[in-house]
């Protein structure tokens, strides 16, 4: 048998990473798996974790943009799977259910508190420093009541202060401080 031949029988399939072989390996690398699974641990029996349907949902947003859920299998046919998401991962495990069901859990969990939650873990990982801090405020005024499901008041909003002279309203305020990179800092410094 010819090196040709043996060649043409062994039936060798390549597949192309592009890019995606270095997210994939950036996202593992800063733990950003740990601190999902840690905060949104997998609590049905499908297969995949929520960590790896985020890590999917991040390469996808990377090349495949404005598709409907449905779709997200047929981008990962052509992907090696298994070396950017994990052993055993395949195409059809990353479906519409999986990730609606993970998007479902971040929105219960707080979007904006596992944004935060990642992003310290990837500044502790990275050595990032805070050198300069921003602190922001903005009020809101609002009108009527705020009662919770028993009746009670939910959230104590006064009259107060106004940026826009609304002396007659209720208000709240809302602040924020930042570092000098644009990231949340409250639990950083807390």
């Amino acid at each position: 048998m010819t090196n040709k031949e043996i060649i043409e029988d062994m039936k060798i399939t390549t597949t192309n990473l592009d890019h995606l072989g270095i997210v994939a390996g950036v996202f593992d690398q800063l733990g950003i798996s740990e601190v999902i699974d840690n905060k949104i641990p997998k609590s049905r029996q499908h297969k995949v974790s929520h960590s790896t349907i985020v890590k999917a949902i991040v390469l996808n947003g990377l090349g495949y943009t404005e598709r409907r859920l449905y779709l997200f299998p047929s981008y990962f046919e052509n992907l090696p799977t298994e070396r950017l998401l994990g052993k055993g991962i395949l195409p059809k495990d990353i479906n519409e259910d999986t990730v609606g069901r993970t998007l479902d859990r971040i929105y219960e969990y707080g979007p904006t508190k596992l944004f935060t939650e990642i992003a310290l873990k990837v500044m502790k990982k990275l050595s990032v420093e805070p050198l300069l801090l921003h602190l922001d405020t903005t009020s809101f005024s609002v009108e009527g009541g705020y009662e919770g499901d028993d009746g009670e008041n939910a959230v104590e909003i006064t009259f107060g202060y106004s940026k826009d002279g609304r002396w007659d309203l209720k208000q709240f305020i809302l602040s924020m401080a930042t570092n000098q990179y644009g990231m949340e800092c409250e639990k950083y410094y807390n």
